[in-house]
């Protein structure tokens, strides 16, 4: 509303007070203000200029044209004209001209400026020229063509630059002599295409750079001139996503790996910010900054309070970034920074906020000093009051007060510890005390008020049951064993039994059974012995045989040449299973043992003076785990497992034990079964007894020797199985 539009209003509310003293006076104050407004410029009309050869708009004003800040926006495209100074005399705010590029034509008067709002068909190119008298002319081009037919402006790069951003991308820098240079950016597979508009690149920029070391999605970077453009291709190294913005005369081009497909699940790098704001096109030349705020206060829905001290202007564009994203590069290239509470987010030069920041500090640490103190007494549930006494004044180097869910404590203890300089990393303020009674398992705490209810918040989430593990171990103890003998027994002898019958003896048996007989005679150098007791030439049996077959050979009168065969096989499979079980706490050390002890006598000294005692030796099955409960419901367990079992050797005095033991430190999942270790033993035996000289002969060797074979297999398998019990309600009453 001009000043007089305000002196009209005022006489319009007021027709009874017209000629008096009182409203002369009201008159005479508002009149300044409209010599102020006449001072202004005016912008008398907008006309399409039907003579030019491309689609031009004339602005004509009352007065020399002011100088017109634009900038560009998308989705949908509107070109923005701001004419400081400048009142809005065409008599309509919006002019329907639909031809060519332009759809519309929207006149907006706010403050001490003419907005005018250019509706486009499309993305153009434009260039703003001051014509004779006050004539200001707007010609619009396809977007990539130049605005006007005149020879290709000075416009170069000053420098091509790559370098590797704080998230691994990689990061295309172009240094333009121009921030209004149009940059077009296209992607075609595994290269990015920057097209540079009617700019030279210098020859010594005119190179490939192998960037492939620097670790980051790009492999190469190209830049070439073509006719009056310039073109960059970036070659990539696999899949990526691709980002452009600028600020002023620095073009960026950000190639970065695409996001895991779950990345809500994945945590982000210590230092690394997430962006995941709806993404957004910024095209802006030389526009203010507080200008730019606003409009992605629009976008956003948020409420944005800036500064009187933010200001200063930028060039910048963007394509399809997360707003918050935006927001920090114009936050960082302007020097700002900002703070968010709720909706609402305030923006200022960071040395600002931080001065803030410090007297609300020093104002928080006066009240503390000055404010009444309190005492309560909080009696606990499930924590040790001696613990959560050692972790509120810090006498402690991290008690276990209620047993692995105290990170979730750690932001009130943050908050709780922001202004506790003078205490010893406690919880408490400076002048705070705390008190156990473990009688009643009771903590007595004084302190402020506002200090107290930050403890209270913080015991809420530590005074809780500890979890709980039943841990399941299986121990499988498998044995095959085989063994094969074969041996041989044959002698000769005399008898006066007829040699033609009954030469075939059953098992065990002598030749000729139930029939005594006699060995050949010393002198024959044989061995001698009593009549009817078996004497062999060659004596090699099994000796434990199952089975035996005798011959009788052959016979030569009263002599008789007998062979004896003896076998036995063994073959036996064992399997032993043992299953201890033990339920614990969270981080609380388990045992569970099971065995015997076995009694030996053990001699002390010697002769007469020797005594014998009676002493025990353990063989146990015991299993020692510590669980640990992750947040994600995994266990971390650390095992020590060991089976012991009595060995038949002995030592005069002794006992062996023969021992299994695994030590380890594992991560499984809930209720998932682990086979945790093994052991894989196998014995291989192969022993031959025989006659010197006559066991080496060929085929016949055979009756001069003994053999035995044997095969033992013994595996040992250990399976563990974590479950984390159900804990109960932990609402506190």
């Amino acid at each position: 509303m001009t000043a007089i539009e305000r002196v009209r209003a005022y006489l319009r509310r007021r027709p009874g007070q017209i000629g008096t003293l009182p409203c002369w006076f009201v008159v005479a104050m508002l009149l300044p203000t409209t010599s102020a407004y006449a001072a202004l410029n005016g912008l008398t009309s907008v006309k399409l200029n039907e003579a030019a050869t491309a689609t031009e708009l004339l602005f004509e004003f009352t007065a020399e044209p002011p100088v017109a800040r634009s900038f560009m926006l998308e989705r949908p495209n509107r070109l923005v004209l701001d004419f400081p100074g400048t009142l809005n005399n065409v008599g309509q705010s919006y002019l329907p001209y639909a031809i060519g590029l332009i759809g519309g034509v929207q006149l907006v008067e706010g403050g001490d400026r003419t907005r005018a709002v250019i509706s486009l068909t499309g993305p153009v190119s434009y260039e703003t020229l001051r014509r004779g008298g006050n004539v200001i002319a707007l010609t619009l081009a396809p977007f990539g063509k130049a605005a006007t037919g005149s020879a290709p402006s000075a416009r170069s790069i000053e420098n091509i630059d790559f370098r590797r951003g704080d998230k691994g991308q990689g990061l295309v820098e172009i240094r333009l002599t121009d921030p209004q240079t149009i940059v077009d950016v296209n992607r075609t597979g595994e290269q990015v295409v920057v097209e540079v508009r009617e700019t030279k690149v210098p020859e010594r920029l005119e190179r490939l750079l192998d960037v492939i070391d620097f670790a980051t999605p790009v492999r190469t970077v190209d830049a070439m001139l073509r006719g009056n453009d310039t073109r960059i291709v970036i070659t990539s190294a696999g899949d990526y996503v691709q980002s452009a913005y600028q600020t002023n005369e620095l073009f960026t081009v950000e190639i970065a790996e695409p996001p895991p497909p779950d990345k809500a699940e994945i945590p982000s790098a210590e230092g690394e910010k997430e962006y995941t704001g709806e993404r957004l096109s910024l095209n802006f030349q030389n526009i203010e900054t507080r200008a730019i705020l606003q409009i992605i206060a629009d976008f956003t829905g948020l409420n944005i309070v800036v500064s009187d001290t933010v200001t200063g202007n930028l060039t910048l564009r963007l394509k399809q970034v997360p707003w918050d994203h935006a927001l920090d590069i114009i936050l960082k290239t302007q020097g700002l920074a900002m703070r968010r509470k709720d909706n609402v987010i305030l923006v200022a030069p960071s040395e600002e906020i931080a001065a803030r920041e410090k007297l609300e500090l020093e104002s928080k640490q006066q009240i503390q000093e000055l404010a009444p103190l309190v005492t309560e007494i909080i009696r606990l549930r499930y924590a040790s009051a001696g613990d959560i006494e050692k972790l509120l004044s810090g006498n402690a180097g991290g008690g276990d007060a209620a047993g692995g869910d105290a990170a979730a404590a750690g932001e009130a203890a943050a908050t709780a510890t922001a202004d506790t300089a003078a205490n010893t990393g406690g919880l408490l303020s400076a002048r705070g005390t705390a008190k156990a009674d473990e009688r009643t398992n009771s903590i007595l705490i004084q302190d402020t008020e506002d200090r107290l209810n930050q403890i209270k918040a913080v015991l809420d989430q530590l005074d809780i049951p500890i979890r709980q593990v039943m841990i399941e171990s299986r121990i499988v103890i498998a044995s095959d064993t085989f063994s094969k003998d074969l041996g041989v027994q044959f002698g000769l002898g005399y008898d006066h039994y007829d040699p033609t019958t009954n030469f075939f003896t059953a098992a065990g048996g002598s030749v000729g059974a139930g029939r005594t007989w006699n060995p050949v005679e010393t002198a024959a150098g044989f061995n001698s012995g009593t009549a009817g007791q078996e004497q062999f030439l060659v004596d090699l049996p099994v000796a434990a045989a199952t089975s035996g077959i005798g011959l009788a050979i052959g016979s030569v009168g009263k002599y008789l040449l007998r062979l004896e065969l003896t076998a036995a096989q063994i073959d036996g499979r064992s399997e032993t299973v043992a299953s201890p079980r033990v339920v614990t706490a969270d981080r609380a050390p388990a045992k569970i043992s099971q065995g015997i002890e076995i009694p030996y006598q053990s001699v002390e000294g010697t002769g007469a003076n020797a005594t014998v005692s009676i002493e025990f030796k353990e063989a146990v099955l015991e299993l020692n785990v510590t669980p640990q409960i992750t947040p994600d419901n995994r266990v971390i367990m650390e095992i020590a497992l060991k089976k012991q079992d009595p060995d038949d050797t002995t030592i005069p005095g002794q006992i062996a034990i023969a021992t299994r033991e695994i030590t380890s430190t594992v991560l499984v999942d809930n209720d998932e079964t682990l086979v945790l270790g093994g052991v894989y033993e196998r014995s291989l035996s192969h022993a031959v007894n025989k006659v010197p000289f006559f066991g080496d002969l060929p085929v016949v060797g055979n009756l001069f020797k003994r053999t035995a074979q044997s095969d033992s297999k013994n595996e040992l398998l250990v399976f563990i199985t974590p479950e984390i019990i159900d804990k109960i309600d932990l609402a506190r009453k």
